[in-house]
């Protein structure tokens, strides 16, 4: 290439850098003094929901991405336990309050008369339950005396039983050894008396007179037979003799059945008696068992704590009744005395003040448990969308514990980040204009509520490197979702100015 040529083309290199230089300072100035613009994504106000009491979950109306509107139920705690203590106080409270109309009425009224006759009764009651506690101070004083004889007998009978026990006389146990050897003998020979003496005789001679009324009946028959003219009762006769002698075996039979069966039975409770007499005489020439011995000794303890108990016993009754308990029926006698003075009388000021206040607190507890009932019920608190969901029915929660996260769709907000250089054209309150790709063409009214008081470096998702070079300030802005038409999550662009 010439010389010439190589200027030419330097000169022409020099001016179209320069251009260049001059385009981007003036078009970067006009673009620093332009409409101040910045992208972010909406947010929404999360609430979580949780309950002040802990309980039982019985129902979760709503699953993550559902939208609420304000007042729906969300979730239901069981209120079975508080709602049988509201029960409760409102049965309180009703008495509480019939009470107190009762004292204020007074004693001209229907229910003061009906208070007087009350109060006449109890006294009436309350005379005669003293009446009898003297009265039968007497009976009572025998019946301890009877008690402490049958405690002495069973102390006796326990002492004798130890002695025995641990000093067994082996002479009674061999004589009821030899008594029941004696009682078996007699059971076996009176069982083959019975079987072979005057009800067998009898039982042969029934069975030979079955035989000749059958005999006796058959020629009877064959005579009939052949005879026109003959008695026709003759027959029947015979007839009857024959069953009357067969029912007579029959009974004589069961008779001695019956004996055989009662005297087997008789030699086997013989048996079984030798076999208990010979274990325990055996028993008691081995000596006592350490279970055996404390069972003795304990019959003994036990009887003689029923001895003291019913020489205690005694002791307070033998003077006359029971002083505790005629201080408690001379007591009683003296305040039945003094309701029916008050019931004549009317209340005073000082018992409807009374009154009145239990009314006041049985009407508090009410009250609370109302409120406590209606805090198992959690609501939405606005319009919001279901962001999570923590809890199932039939869990157990604690006071306090999350179990809901709802988004406030009424209050939506977007952050953005404007360069350091450019928030002077910011103040709180201005508002701006909000675009989404969802809407294009329409725009939306945000408010500028906060901003940092210090620059920080631009998050790590600004789009150019050069803008992440520099340091820039956050805005956030508040968004009217009146309309319905923004949800969480869609990017939005923020223009600042007109």
């Amino acid at each position: 290439m010439r010389p010439r040529s190589r200027r030419i083309a330097l000169v022409s290199a020099v001016v179209l850098i320069a251009a260049g230089a001059i385009w981007y300072f003036i078009g970067r100035a006009a673009a620093d003094s332009g409409p101040l613009a910045a992208s972010g994504t909406i947010e929404v106000t999360e609430i979580n929901i949780s309950s002040e009491l802990g309980g039982r979950v019985s129902q979760v109306n709503v699953r993550e991405g559902d939208v609420v509107k304000a007042g729906d139920v969300l979730v239901q705690l069981d209120a079975t336990l508080l709602k049988t203590q509201r029960a409760q106080a409102a049965a309180a409270l009703a008495a509480a309050s019939a009470n107190y109309r009762l004292l204020k009425d007074g004693p001209a009224t229907p229910q003061g008369a009906a208070q007087i006759a009350k109060a006449e009764l109890e006294l009436l009651q309350a005379q005669q339950a003293l009446d009898d506690l003297v009265s039968n101070a007497d009976t009572a004083r025998a019946a301890a005396e009877l008690e402490v004889a049958n405690a002495k007998q069973a102390v006796y009978d326990a002492e004798r039983h130890l002695n025995s026990v641990q000093y067994p006389d082996l002479g009674d146990y061999e004589k009821v050894f030899s008594d029941t050897l004696d009682r078996l003998n007699i059971a076996l020979s009176n069982g083959t008396i019975n079987d072979i003496g005057p009800m067998g005789t009898g039982l042969q001679a029934a069975r030979d007179a079955v035989d000749a009324a059958h005999d006796r009946l058959g020629d009877v028959q064959t005579a009939e037979a052949s005879c026109q003219n003959c008695d026709p009762d003759r027959l029947a006769k015979a007839q009857d003799n024959y069953n009357g002698a067969l029912n007579n075996l029959q009974t004589l039979e069961l008779q001695l059945n019956i004996a055989q069966t009662n005297n087997a039975q008789t030699v086997r409770n013989a048996q079984d008696a030798v076999k208990d007499a010979e274990d325990s005489l055996n028993a008691a020439k081995a000596g006592p068992n350490a279970r055996q011995l404390a069972i003795a000794k304990a019959s003994v303890n036990v009887s003689q704590a029923r001895l003291d108990h019913a020489s205690k016993q005694l002791d307070e009754v033998k003077d006359g009744p029971d002083p505790d308990l005629l201080a408690a029926a001379q007591a009683r006698v003296v305040a039945a005395q003094a309701a029916l003075r008050a019931a004549k009388i009317g209340a005073s000021q000082a018992q409807l003040d009374a009154a009145q206040a239990q009314v006041e607190m049985a009407q508090a507890a009410l009250d609370a448990l109302d409120a406590q009932i209606a805090k198992l019920t959690l609501t939405a608190p606005a319009n919001a969308v279901v962001l999570s969901r923590s809890i199932e029915p039939g869990e157990v929660v604690s006071p306090g514990a999350s179990l809901l996260v709802i988004g406030d769709l009424n209050s939506l907000t977007i952050t953005v980040y404007v360069p350091e250089d450019r928030y002077g054209a910011i103040s709180l309150g201005q508002p701006t204009k909000v675009s989404v790709d969802s809407f294009p063409g329409e725009t939306f009214i945000a408010t500028v509520t906060h901003i940092a008081d210090k620059a920080e470096f631009t998050p790590r998702n600004v789009q150019t490197a050069s803008g992440r070079k520099t340091t820039v300030i956050a805005v956030k802005l508040s968004i009217d979702n009146s309309v319905g038409k923004l949800k969480p999550g869609m990017p939005a662009d923020v223009k600042f100015g007109s």
